[in-house]
């Protein structure tokens, strides 16, 4: 029997977190995997699931995460939370998770950080993601209220002065209730609040459980914080799993990673959801004669005899830049949908903070820029080079309407013609070099 699937659009900023929590609990407690909720609840469906939404940015991204949740169209019983894997893709994936999944998952992490009864959480990730939804489905199962940072869901930067003021309100929680403060960051916040020095390592102190996942953090950066004292913990998981099933290299209690043969890792546990909205890729669910359900991810990795984990890359070419997913192919097609544009390769660089740095190697149709500097510097002042800079811009503004803020590549070159390598084909190795080149020229003119 299918249950009522009803959108909730989560708005910026600390009214986000009343939106979700007004309706959180009622999802939550209305389904189970046995067709049961609490007392007086009434059976499973009766309440209905929620289909997560940004309440904020570009109309195309919006449009997108709506596309992959479907709110309105009916979905399995069980199913508390509809959750898109990323709106930084071209696109997104919505994925059906149980309450008993996101309930288990809270339980498992409070128990493999040494706080059974749960966390004072700090919310400080979008909400319509996995790793702010997350945060409040901990705080419901702990019986918690979080406390926003005021940039939560992009509704102002992120900066250590707002991250004080919501560790200085949940700190001042945590002395009536004696519970522990937790948060969970992606890296490029991690970064920021290292870069402010002992103000920023007194806050991160303050906390618990430091939980940072979205990308993997640099380990010099992990290795630095957690000498100051930081209990900074490295997560790895994705929506399919209700964020985080590997915690330091350690699966959480009752969950078991695996790589397959052929490398990508597989995932056995209770936090495993039901399968996407849209029914792809069938063969990544599966279920065991046991009844646990099991998902085969993206990604590569290896598991040591011991059980540790070591997620080494992805077979695909998505990337996370900090925190958001982002495929390099989507962002190419959004360029290419331009009529100026005659070619195009994006390049994703490592980067310490984010996880990658985007750059678009593109070349103009002839007839775009006009004048003889069309092979000039990027620092060219003509008439020509302010029409190639505008272009860029225009670009670089068309991907992030369409995919998202993080898919927005941070440079764009422009040149005549992509470099190829003996097969006809584009050579990689050239346009990476061509990438790390225009970093180099523009470094400190990055925008994160």
């Amino acid at each position: 029997m299918g249950r009522q699937c009803i959108g909730v659009e989560i708005p910026p900023g600390p009214e986000g977190l009343a939106v979700l929590a007004a309706s959180l609990g009622q999802a939550l407690d209305g389904s189970a995997l046995d067709g049961s909720g609490p007392a007086g609840s009434g059976p499973a469906g009766s309440r209905p699931a929620l289909a997560l939404l940004p309440g904020a940015g570009p109309d195309e991204y919006r449009r997108r995460i709506r596309s992959a949740v479907r709110p309105g169209d009916p979905v399995a019983s069980a199913t508390a939370l509809v959750v898109s894997t990323s709106g930084s893709t071209g696109d997104p994936a919505g994925v059906l998770l149980p309450a008993a999944a996101l309930t288990w998952t809270a339980r498992a992490l409070a128990e493999h950080t040494g706080a059974p009864g749960g966390h004072r959480w700090v919310a400080a990730l979008p909400l319509h993601h996995i790793g702010g939804a997350m945060v409040a489905v901990r705080a419901h199962v702990a019986g918690t209220v979080p406390v926003a940072v005021d940039s939560l869901g992009g509704a102002r930067r992120f900066t250590v002065e707002g991250f004080a003021r919501a560790t200085e309100e949940a700190s001042a929680a945590s002395r009536v209730d004696a519970r522990p403060l937790a948060v969970s960051l992606v890296p490029a916040m991690l970064a920021l609040l290292d870069e402010a020095g002992a103000d920023g390592l007194a806050l991160l102190a303050a906390y618990d459980c430091v939980l940072v996942g979205g990308a993997a953090a640099p380990v010099a950066l992990l290795a630095r914080l957690r000498e100051a004292g930081v209990r900074v913990r490295a997560s790895y998981g994705m929506t399919e799993t209700c964020g985080g099933v590997v915690i330091d290299g350690r699966p959480l209690p009752g969950a078991l990673v695996q790589a397959g043969r052929n490398g990508h890792l597989r995932i056995s546990s209770p936090q495993v959801g039901l399968g996407y909205r849209d029914r792809r890729h069938p063969q990544r669910w599966s279920v065991l004669p046991n009844g646990r359900r099991t998902f085969t991810t993206g990604d590569l990795g290896l598991v040591g005899p011991d059980g540790r984990v070591a997620v080494t890359g992805r077979s695909d070419d998505t990337v996370q830049v900090g925190g958001a997913s982002v495929a390099l192919a989507s962002v190419r097609a959004v360029l290419l949908e331009d009529p100026r544009v005659a070619d195009a390769a994006v390049l994703a660089v490592p980067d310490d903070a984010f996880g990658a740095t985007l750059v678009a190697v593109v070349v103009p149709r002839r007839t775009t820029v006009d004048g003889p500097g069309a092979g000039r510097g990027d620092h060219d002042t003509s008439a020509a080079g302010r029409s190639r800079t505008a272009l860029a811009e225009q670009l670089a503004s068309q991907v992030e309407q369409a995919l998202g803020r993080s898919a927005r590549p941070r440079q764009i070159k422009l040149i005549a013609e992509l470099p190829v390598a003996g097969s006809g084909k584009p050579d990689r190795a050239a346009l990476a070099e061509i990438a790390r080149q225009v970093l180099a020229q523009r470094r400190g003119r990055i925008s994160p």
